[in-house]
């Protein structure tokens, strides 16, 4: 129970007020089984914490550092102040850090290039200032860097954050509205919004079909491809994506559930981030409402003409 005793520390410092935690229990034989926590097979040992979009306040205590082998320390979308504690630094086996989204404050610290086995350090979207210090140059395994903005980087340093007022930590808000409900008003008018656009698409659509010359000639310009190895087919719009099918595919068939922004009737909404720091949302349609005919295809080719101020451009599928 001593990694239950760390994680206990660790809460201590956490303002749970949904009690969201409640199953963090001193009597429990094992953390293994709590919210968040995994632990490696046939051990109590943690490897993970996954606590992201759980409306924590407080700060990250310094004595994560007791997790010496923890490799996943996901906190991100929440509402944590303070600074990063450099202790996190002692986590020699840590692979990813997902702090974004947070009220972070202070400079990056220089410790963090310790961690020799990072492949993602995410920090984007908090109050952080100063530097990225030089020492995550050291860091020859990390592929993905977020300080403002998703992007790769070739790490070449320094590179200045946006700077506080002062070299003092600046406050925190008082009052600021949940993730969770700002999340559920933009996801409601954004859902009214997308039904609205489809409706009409469709109705402009039904009109068109009478028209199959110039449907023909607008359809002229969808780009196909095919991937043999795997059946995979994509086709894209006026085939100008500047990614090769084989690129475009790997990074689709890569996303797991870190990348999920949103879900709806018809599917779950990913991020995806290209090689040369692309941004596009993809969308995985449940197949079994929606099938994968010949008339769903025309639909969504339809669909890429379709451009408006309020509506995410169909770029392929």
């Amino acid at each position: 129970m001593v990694f239950g005793i760390t994680l206990l520390d660790l809460k201590s410092t956490l303002n749970d007020s949904n009690n969201l935690l409640s199953n963090w229990k001193d009597t429990d034989e094992s953390p293994c089984g709590w919210t968040g926590i995994s632990c490696y097979p046939n051990s109590q040992t943690v490897r993970s914490i996954n606590l992201p979009y759980m409306q924590l306040g407080g700060f990250i205590s310094p004595v994560v550092a007791r997790l010496t082998r923890l490799q996943r320390l996901a906190l991100h979308q929440n509402s944590l102040h303070g600074l990063i504690p450099k202790e996190i630094a002692k986590c020699s086996e840590l692979r990813a850090l997902y702090l974004r989204g947070n009220y972070l404050q202070g400079s990056i610290p220089t410790d963090l290039g310790n961690l020799s086995s990072l492949t993602i350090l995410d920090l984007s979207s908090n109050s952080l200032n100063g530097a990225i210090p030089s020492s995550l140059g050291r860091l020859t395994r990390l592929r993905n860097l977020q300080v403002n903005k998703p992007c790769h980087t070739s790490l070449g340093f320094p590179v200045i954050l946006p700077h506080a007022e002062s070299d003092e930590v600046a406050a925190v808000p008082n009052k600021r509205p949940s993730h969770y409900v700002k999340g559920a008003l933009i996801g409601a008018v954004s859902t009214v919004c997308v039904a609205i656009l489809l409706v009409l698409a469709i109705f402009f659509w039904v009109r068109l079909q009478s028209k199959k010359e110039r449907d023909a000639k607008k359809y002229k310009e969808v780009y196909k491809q095919s991937r043999k190895e795997t059946g995979t087919k994509l086709i894209t719009f006026h085939g100008d994506l500047p990614y090769p099918s084989c690129e475009i595919i790997e990074k689709i068939e890569s996303l797991t559930e870190e990348d999920i922004v949103g879900s709806g009737g018809y599917g779950t909404v990913y991020r995806m981030v290209m090689n040369d720091c692309g941004v596009f949302a993809v969308k995985k349609i449940d197949r079994s409402r929606e099938g994968c005919d010949r008339v769903f295809e025309r639909e969504l080719e339809i669909l890429g003409s379709v451009k408006h101020i309020n509506l995410v451009n169909l770029r392929g599928y």
